[in-house]
């Protein structure tokens, strides 16, 4: 099997995670709308919770199933001919979420779309591909604080202006002391980057803000990263003898996502804190 070599770098971009109580918004090219929450975080992601399973197909094809569990968390298997991978990995507020096997197995990074249907791609070692499959319980339907009662409103004249809306997980804008931000970003962040190349990549957060790591390329071998991050969760860091650059932003409930760039490509790259959510200083 002749594989092309994926191409990597990085490059700022935002993927803007939401949360659900209302479904809503931005639809794909077939007309399904991606999984968007304006409820509380921990309703989002319990709506996502169930039984799923799909196949997927590029370089290797084969079948996958995991379950959603309340809190986020994700485990399942994937079989490629007779191998079978034990899954692992966890589901944000977002509807974003990453699931696999370890740095060596196989790796799938997706989203939930509202009709309860998944899709996105996955990387084994320098092999890549897509892959597709759903709920089986179906849709995903929100229950929490967005679904309460509403008041009457208010006379006209009277009427207060409207509250900002609550769209998704927010930015760690960090607002204490330099030391105080970097010890809260501090941590271990892996994920995958798609798009004109696909992989791995994972990266430590120092608590003086320096970010060292290293991203999976496929038959170019596998790139050392360093870079830094700005106290207010800006994070830049790639390999300048290659010109790849990794540019994202990272979020309170422990996420990133950004995007990356070469001469030769570009796309985007998400991720999650092996140590969970942020904690404001």
């Amino acid at each position: 099997m002749q594989m092309k070599a994926p191409i990597l770098m990085l490059v700022g971009a935002v993927l803007t995670p939401g949360l659900l109580a209302t479904i809503a918004c931005s639809s794909t090219s077939n007309g399904t709308a991606k999984f968007s929450c304006t409820s509380t975080a921990s309703a989002c992601v319990e709506a996502m919770a169930g039984d799923f399973s799909g196949t997927f197909a590029g370089a290797e094809s084969g079948t996958w199933s995991a379950s959603f569990s309340k809190s986020g968390a994700t485990a399942g298997t994937a079989k490629v001919g007779d191998q079978v991978y034990a899954l692992t990995g966890k589901a944000s507020a977002n509807g974003n979420f990453i699931f696999g096997s370890g740095p060596s197995g196989i790796e799938f990074s997706g989203e939930v779309f509202v009709d309860g249907t998944v899709s996105g791609t996955w990387v084994l070692e320098k092999y890549s591909g897509t892959f597709e499959g759903k709920r089986s319980a179906g849709a995903i339907v929100v229950t929490g604080p967005a679904d309460a009662a509403v008041p009457p409103d208010p006379p006209v004249d009277a009427s207060p202006p409207d509250p900002p809306v609550d769209a998704g997980p927010s930015v760690f804008n960090c607002t204490g002391t330099t030391i105080a931000c970097y010890a809260a970003m501090a941590g271990n962040y892996s994920g995958t980057y798609s798009g004109d190349g696909a992989g791995t990549w994972k990266a430590v957060v120092a608590t003086n803000g320096a970010i060292t790591g290293s991203a999976n390329a496929g038959e170019l071998g596998t790139l050392a990263l360093s870079g830094k991050a700005d106290p207010k969760g800006l994070l830049v860091f790639g390999n300048a003898s290659k010109g790849a650059q990794f540019s994202g932003t990272l979020y309170v409930d422990g996420s990133v996502d950004g995007t990356w760039a070469l001469a030769m490509g570009q796309g985007k790259f998400i991720g999650l804190r092996k140590e969970g959510a942020l904690k404001m200083p």
